[in-house]
């Protein structure tokens, strides 16, 4: 802090002077704090790379802002229409994406529980002033910051039949941000909400009309038709065309636009391809029995004013455009899930490599679910599911080496031991949409 650093000062001349003849070393240590950002090329799956930080002038380190609305890397190029909306071009297939990051807003009769729109509402999708638009470029790759404002109105009408009020400035500001080698288009969307009793959805567009969406879910991708569902004349609730998702939604099983999304649950896609996602779900009730999606209520009639969600709010979605199976996007999607932990550590030998890949599973059809010790302290469990409908040879290798590796039941029981394809892999059969659970022992020399 400064009064160290001043006595510091005041101490150092008469060390000097004390010891004139005395070579000695002197650090110094500043508890201070700084924020590295970086994009690190090829991190190895479930592995590391060792990178060594040095300083650079502070010229070097400026932010370059300029009024250009178009960023690209080496597989997407991304442009901000006048409108505020994207234009997302694959280079890889050519493919482009327009309209994208369109926001709509509708009134909200529903509870907590159920959504239930108002009839006859119509939805607020055009900004009320001038979208602006600035490009930021430095090392981790290039930014669109794009600055909406919508007006909308204050609330519902006593009668719960309209939107009444206002207009009520509803500012957001998104950060569209292409990641050197990286071919996904990452979003960062921040809102102040103070409206009440409405619904705010972000859609994507693909132009390829489709029959069916994907959905991901707990082990498995949840094929589902885009065509609306129609109840029974006795269904306590009409089906809604929003489903739920775990990380992401997908408009099409192949040469599609993946949606992922961090903290979101539900996700939209309809016969024409496009792909909704929704931001806010703003209502006043924790149940209600006037709604016209459900006959009844579902639960005590108490105000939850909560559930406005009025205040500041923040997003993460990612846009992931895809040629081939669906399967070969998932890492992409997953990464932007966990992203990279950092450590920091000081200079020494090792007994690692400086990159290095700990555990790698192939095809791309499997994901990793689980890695755990084993329960019984021998050795380290390895759970994958294949997320495709083709059976599969999976092979599982690690840097180090191993003693012997087996399938086992879920409560961790041998099932059968496995043939080593190496001394650091094995092999073995899984079938579509099968979870397999393996032991892996190394070798203690």
């Amino acid at each position: 802090n400064a009064a160290a650093l001043k006595a510091g000062e005041t101490l150092l001349p008469d060390l000097l002077a004390a010891h004139r003849d005395t070579p000695f070393r002197l650090l110094v240590r500043l508890a201070s704090r700084a924020r590295i950002v970086c994009a690190p090329p090829q991190i190895p799956a479930h592995g590391h790379r060792t990178f060594w930080l040095r300083s650079i002038p502070a010229a070097q380190a400026q932010l370059d802002r300029d009024a250009e609305r178009r960023i690209e890397n080496d597989d997407l190029i991304v442009v901000a229409e006048p409108d505020g909306m994207l234009c997302m071009t694959d280079k890889r297939s050519g493919r482009t994406y327009a309209r994208l990051m369109r926001f709509s807003d509708r009134g909200e009769r529903g509870d907590s529980y159920t959504h239930c729109p108002l009839e006859n509402d119509r939805s607020i999708e055009a900004p009320a002033i001038e979208p602006r638009v600035e490009r930021l470029r430095e090392a981790t790759g290039d930014t669109l910051v794009i600055r909406l404002e919508y007006h909308l109105p204050h609330r519902l009408s006593d009668d719960r039949k309209s939107r009444v009020g206002g207009p009520i400035a509803l500012p957001i500001t998104v950060r569209a941000h292409l990641s050197p080698g990286v071919p996904r288009l990452d979003l960062d969307i921040e809102l102040d909400n103070q409206a009440q009793d409405h619904r705010l959805q972000v859609l994507f567009p693909t132009g390829a009309p489709t029959a069916a969406g994907l959905w991901d879910a707990a082990y498995q991708l949840l094929e589902r038709p885009t065509a609306p569902s129609v109840g029974g004349p006795y269904w306590i609730e009409q089906p809604a065309p929003e489903m739920p998702m775990r990380d992401f939604v997908s408009s099409h099983r192949s040469n599609g636009l993946m949606v992922a999304a961090r903290g979101l649950r539900e996700g939209c896609v309809t016969p024409e391809g496009e792909v909704a996602v929704t931001l806010l779900r703003c209502f006043g009730w924790l149940s209600r029995d006037d709604m016209a999606t459900r006959r009844g209520g579902a639960g005590p009639q108490v105000e939850t004013p909560g559930g406005q969600e009025c205040g500041p709010q923040h997003f993460e979605l990612s846009l992931i455009p895809f040629s081939g199976e669906l399967t070969a996007a998932l890492p992409l999607a997953d990464t932007f899930q966990s992203g990279l932990r950092a450590e920091v550590t000081p200079v020494h030998a090792g007994r690692l490599p400086s990159s290095v890949a700990l555990l790698q599973v192939e095809p791309a059809a499997l994901r990793l679910s689980a890695v755990k010790a084993a329960e019984d302290g021998r050795g380290v469990i390895v759970r994958v599911v294949n997320l495709s409908q083709q059976a599969a040879t999976a092979s599982l290798s690690t840097h180090l080496p191993l003693h012997r590796a087996a399938l086992v039941r879920l409560d961790e029981t041998l099932v059968r031991q496995l043939a080593m394809s190496d001394p650091t892999g094995a092999e073995f059969p899984i079938g579509p949409h099968q979870i397999q659970t393996i032991r892996l022992e190394f070798q203690t020399t």
